[in-house]
């Protein structure tokens, strides 16, 4: 062994321990090498091993390395390494070289698979198996697919089907829970629609056919226009209705009123009511009141409008005839009301009924069409009235029917709102301080405070009278309490100027056109005078508008408190110094008021604004979209309400002025009046009966002139263009004319005129009107639903040509200008849309108003006629308890003895009388055929068995009757004292009596 150098393997373990990075500690130096689990370890670590270890070896240097060694070497080297401990240091050196040795090949084997070559190798080897896997699929799948491509198709189609059906209906129950916002956002859209194409209309100037054709479908009524124009004619009716009871009542109370004055006038003396009747105004005719007064009448009658025969019916289609001329040519009522103004009318012909007829005529300006056609006639009357004046100070003083008519006809219906809420507040600001007293003359001021002193005294004042206003200014307190009520005047006064001209939209349209009319046509014959015109306009607006209201608030529905006198002299005097600021008159200097004028000034400059803002309103015809023949064709006629009495006044004052109101012998009035005859009112008719006239147009009127011809032509031409853009509209009108018709504009019109008029249908209805037409005055009616449309298209350039030669447009393109005139016809059928519907609001509001009228006047009516039946009654049982000593065996014993026996005895007397004896006494003045010796046989009774009532009966055997029997009504006979009537027809008229003496004989029996 000396001589072997033999490696220290001893320190192997360490060397290997710090290349693998294990830990050798001290306490470790007794360690031995164990064999360990190769394949345990090499899972467990799965780390890579370090490189190979070098082993020290001790004498390394006298280390050989020739394996050569001799047999006792061997045996030493074999004993040495077969030694079982050294044996178990090789086997773990062994396992550990082992493990080494695989932890470097796992490196290199994990290295190349992780290396981008051998990834990209082992993807494409997978992506080419998975490849022809799903290749392999597919080709199974074709094949099975292949084999079933119709049930595939099928499938599919009603998979398709269940989607977009739920799909559907989820959108159509979305709808159904959202219907009011789908409503609500169709409106809305089709509202800028319907914006947007209007605006394309009212700001072209020559909109397209294109755009006309949109919207021409509004010219048709729908059934909303239809009910609208009903409802509207239903409570037109019932307005005129209770405007007409109304008034009616309102005369009814003032003539109970009349009969309790008078009749407790005719109680004192006679003498005394005698002297009150010569100052009676004359109110009705003598012939109205002796009809109220028999139960017969001599009248004779030579027509009636009873509808009831063929006569008849004529007649009455006449009359309505004529009260349309009458609507339609203002200049006939025109020349009327310039009659009636300058006061050339017969004194029969009452100028206040002429003005209620016209009223009556036009319905009171209720309905759009009616205020349009008073506004065309106040137009004509301003023009008639202007020409007969020298300046405009002139026309100021005249006192014209028309602007009575038009003021009262906006007061009556439509500005009762516009008061209320304009002139309530302020009047109700005055009126409820009860302190307030606004006197401005200085001498009843003085007087006042004298009244005052001895109410408070009890003794009389010592002051002395003065009758001048300086004497009484120059009284401390006089001039103390007049300053005080010229400031209260003066805020008082500026308060009603503020709210006046604080806005010109409210005040009605009527009364600022006939405002801007008078201006303009004064403006034009007196164009030196413009500083004048502001006072005419002061005088229309302010005067006889808005004073009387101010004046005299409960006559007007707009107050129901009482005015007292206190209050009415405040309204009076702020209504005074309003009129002076509305002219802008100034007091003088001698005047106690003359230190209001600054203030009258800087007020009147505000009025002097307000009014050129008042006049600065569009024409009727714009405002209203309207033209006399814009009705022409309506499905609804005009109807008039008018009593039988107004119609008549007109028919008789029209026939009286018939040469000056139409003066040409053709005039179609003239024989309106020719086939009407006289008027009379029928027997069994009371005048105060209303009739319906539908207002319909003489045949003969249509084409009477090339004026009226022209217009007729420019109607139909647009009626027919108008079903001709119904059917085709794809370029302008003379091109469409101009183009041949195509089959499928044949079949079209087929189908549209299938529907547009359906058969059995009156030509005087809305249908009907529609469907036939008359191109010329001797031509039969042609039917629109024989025509082709290649005809209907000729027809309709036939009536452009004419429309062109006439110049009806002057010199501008008559095929564009009839375009125009379509659209513009669209706008203001849109406009009257929506004012019906205002007015169907404005209505109803008045309507009510009126009912409520009607019920406080009914009430006012009931208390005074109950009133005045006691009064009567109470009368009559005072005459009836009188014991009356009656002289035996006269004709008055006699006659009550007759009575008695039949037990006929009246409950308020029964006195007989001798024609002779009512003659001598002045009651009886006369009997027709009848000498006065005879007188003696004709006996007169006169009853009583009911209050009011009196009975007169006579008889005489040269009569040719047994008797003659009337009943007289007390109040009749009081009303005929009113009205200043001596003497009046007795016993159906065979006679005269004296009214205030047979007045005096009923009241002493």
């Amino acid at each position: 062994m000396a001589g072997v150098v033999m490696p220290n393997f001893m320190n192997i373990d360490l060397s290997l321990r710090k290349e693998m990075d294990e830990e050798y500690g001290e306490g470790n130096i007794g360690y031995q090498f164990q064999q360990l689990d190769i394949c345990d370890y090499y899972i467990e670590e799965q780390t890579p091993s370090p490189d190979t270890p070098d082993l020290v070896v001790e004498g390394e240097e006298g280390y050989s390395s020739d394996n050569s060694s001799s047999p006792i070497e061997k045996d030493v080297f074999n004993e040495y390494w077969l030694h079982p401990s050294r044996m178990n240091s090789v086997i773990i050196c062994q396992n550990t070289v082992r493990t080494w040795s695989a932890h470097r090949t796992f490196k290199k084997i994990q290295q190349e698979h992780r290396s981008e070559a051998f990834i990209a190798h082992i993807t494409n080897v997978q992506s080419c198996v998975r490849g022809a896997k799903v290749r392999h699929l597919l080709a199974e799948r074709r094949k099975v697919l292949s084999s079933s491509v119709e049930w595939i198709s099928l499938i599919q189609a009603n998979c398709r089907r269940i989607i977009i059906q739920r799909r559907y209906q989820k959108i159509i129950d979305y709808y159904q829970s959202n219907i009011p916002s789908i409503i609500s956002i169709q409106k809305l859209i089709r509202e800028k629609q319907m914006k947007t194409a209007f605006q394309v209309l009212s700001t072209h100037k020559n909109p397209s056919v294109s755009t006309v054709k949109k919207l021409i479908h509004m010219l048709t009524d729908n059934d909303s226009d239809f009910d609208n124009d009903l409802e509207i004619e239903a409570l037109r009716q019932q307005i005129v209705e209770n405007l007409q009871e109304n008034r009616k009542l309102h005369d009814r109370i003032n003539r109970l009123d009349i009969c309790i004055d008078l009749f407790w006038k005719n109680l004192v003396t006679i003498e005394e009511a005698m002297k009150s009747a010569s100052i009676f105004k004359k109110k009705k005719t003598l012939e109205r009141c002796i009809s109220k007064l028999s139960t017969q009448s001599s009248v004779s009658i030579t027509s009636s409008i009873n509808k009831s025969n063929e006569f008849s019916h004529q007649r009455f289609d006449l009359y309505q005839q004529l009260l349309y001329c009458l609507q339609t040519n203002p200049e006939y009522l025109t020349k009327l009301l310039h009659m009636a103004s300058s006061g050339k009318l017969p004194r029969s012909i009452d100028r206040e009924s002429t003005e209620s007829a016209v009223m009556e005529l036009f319905s009171y300006a209720i309905c759009i069409r009616e205020e349009y056609l008073l506004i065309k006639l106040c137009e004509s009357c301003i023009k008639e009235e202007v020409k007969q004046v020298d300046s405009p100070h002139d026309f100021m003083l005249g006192n014209y029917s028309f602007m009575r008519i038009m003021v009262h006809s906006n007061r009556v219906f439509k500005e009762n709102s516009f008061h209320r809420n304009l002139l309530k507040p302020l009047i109700t600001a005055i009126t409820k301080d009860e302190s307030i007293d606004l006197e401005t003359d200085p001498v009843k001021i003085y007087q006042a405070t004298i009244s005052k002193e001895e109410t408070l005294t009890g003794q009389k004042s010592t002051r002395p009278a003065m009758k001048d206003s300086a004497e009484a200014l120059a009284n401390l307190q006089v001039k103390e309490i007049f300053h005080q009520h010229l400031k209260d005047l003066t805020a008082a006064t500026l308060m009603f100027v503020k709210e006046l001209t604080k806005e010109s939209e409210t005040v009605p349209y009527s009364i600022r056109v006939i405002a801007r009319n008078l201006k303009e046509t004064l403006e034009s014959k007196f164009s030196r005078e413009s500083n004048s015109m502001k006072k005419v306009i002061a005088n229309f607006v302010y005067y006889r508008y808005l004073n009387p209201v101010i004046i005299a608030p409960e006559q007007h529905d707009i107050f129901e408190a009482p005015i007292t006198s206190i209050q009415r002299k405040n309204l009076a005097q702020i209504s005074k110094l309003l009129q002076n600021i509305s002219t802008g008159k100034l007091y003088k200097d001698s005047d106690p008021l003359v230190h209001l004028n600054d203030m009258i000034q800087e007020a009147s400059q505000l009025f002097s604004d307000w009014f050129t803002k008042l006049v600065d309103v569009e024409d009727a015809e714009t405002h209203f979209g309207l033209n006399k023949f814009s009705y022409k064709y309506s499905w609804m006629k005009p109807i008039v309400h008018m009593p039988i009495k107004y119609l008549f006044h007109l028919h008789t004052m029209v026939r009286n002025n018939l040469d000056i109101i139409a003066p040409s012998k053709n005039d179609s009035l003239h024989d309106i009046i020719e086939e009407l005859g006289l008027p009379s009112i029928p027997e069994d008719i009371s005048p105060d009966e209303v009739l319906h006239l539908q207002l319909i147009e003489r045949p003969e009127n249509t084409f009477k002139d090339h004026g009226l011809c022209s217009d007729q032509m420019l109607i139909n031409a647009k009626k027919t263009a108008i079903y001709v853009l119904q059917i085709q509209g794809n370029c302008d009108l003379r091109s469409i004319l101009d183009s041949p018709v195509e089959v499928e504009h044949e079949y079209m019109w087929a189908e549209y005129r299938e529907l547009e008029f359906p058969e059995n249908v009156e030509k005087n209805s809305a249908t009907g009107k529609r469907r036939y037409l008359r191109v010329t005055p001797s031509a039969t009616v042609m039917d629109l639903k024989c025509l082709t449309f290649g005809q209907l298209k000729n027809i309709t350039k036939s009536h452009i040509e004419f429309l062109e030669k006439s110049q009806t447009f002057g010199t501008q393109d008559v095929y564009q200008c009839l375009v125009n005139t379509i659209a513009r016809d669209i706008l203001h059928k849109e406009t009257y849309r929506s004012r019906c519907k205002s007015q169907l609001s404005t209505m109803n509001g008045t309507l009510s108003l009126l009912q409520e009228r009607h019920k406080y006047l009914m009430t006012l009516r009931r208390k005074n006629e109950d009133y005045l039946v006691e009064c009567m009654n109470n009368r009559a049982l005072e005459r009836g308890k009188k014991i009356r000593f009656v002289l035996p065996f006269t004709s008055q014993y006699f006659h009550l003895r007759d009575l008695r026996r039949k037990g006929k005895v009246p409950k308020y007397g029964s006195y007989k009388y001798t024609a002779k004896k009512l003659y001598d006494r002045g009651i009886l003045l006369s009997l027709s055929g009848v000498s006065e010796k005879h007188f003696d046989n004709i006996p007169i009774i006169l009853s009583m068995n009911q209050a009011d009532i009196v009975t007169v009966e006579a008889t005489y055997s040269t009569w040719g009757y047994a008797a003659v029997q009337i009943n007289l009504r007390y109040e009749d006979l009081l009303q005929l004292q009113y009205d200043g009537h001596q003497n009046i027809p007795f016993l159906d008229n065979a006679g005269q009596v004296d009214v205030n003496l047979l007045i005096y004989l009923i009241n002493k029996k």
